[in-house]
């Protein structure tokens, strides 16, 4: 049997679809199979309604036989509680515990020379600090604040030849009409 249909048996039979037939080769398949280690929960469980169908056949108790599985189940869960992967689990978190502390304390900063621990002296210091950094910094904003405003003035200048040559086109403009008129003046006149 292959993994696909082991799972389509399994969901049929938790579907409560699956005929006899096709829960018992799914059993005997699990049973006798490597695939069974893949699925011990649903070997469990199968292993356990064959126990209830066989007493129910039998005549005991239904009541008393559910109740004698279901304990059956609850006291393999509490010795699985403590199994050695959870005290695995325990140490590992102690010995993580105590590493990240033994960490914390070598990585303590330690006191340096020069430190100021008052705050109002350390702000003070702060401030003459950065004082000194803002005027340093302004000393080398003048000469890009004189490049800027020597461009903008050249720029200003440009506009004004671009006007005073616009005036100049405008002149010319209207010497041409003036010469225009006076031939056709002349003519006129002859």
């Amino acid at each position: 049997m292959n993994a696909l249909e082991i799972a389509q048996l399994i969901e049929r039979y938790y579907d409560g679809m699956s005929t006899a037939e096709e829960e018992n080769r799914l059993y005997f398949h699990l049973l006798n199979s490597p695939d069974g280690d893949k699925y011990p929960e649903v070997l469990k469980q199968m292993r356990a309604m064959r126990r209830i169908n066989a007493d129910v056949e039998g005549g005991e108790e239904l009541e008393e036989r559910l109740l004698s599985v279901i304990g059956s189940f609850q006291a393999e869960k509490k010795k699985a509680i403590w199994s050695p992967y959870r005290w695995a689990g325990i140490a590992a978190a102690v010995v993580l515990f105590f590493a990240l502390w033994i960490g914390s304390e070598l990585v303590k900063p330690t006191p340096v020379y020069g430190t100021i621990t008052d705050p109002v002296k350390a702000f003070n210091e702060t401030n003459k600090i950065l004082g000194r950094v803002s005027t340093e910094m302004n000393k080398g904003l003048d000469p890009v604040q004189q490049t800027s405003e020597k461009m903008i003035n050249g720029v200003a200048k440009v506009g004004n030849n671009i006007n005073k040559a616009d005036k100049s086109q405008q002149v010319d403009r209207a010497s041409q009409y003036l010469k225009s008129f006076t031939r056709v003046y002349v003519n006129l006149g002859k």
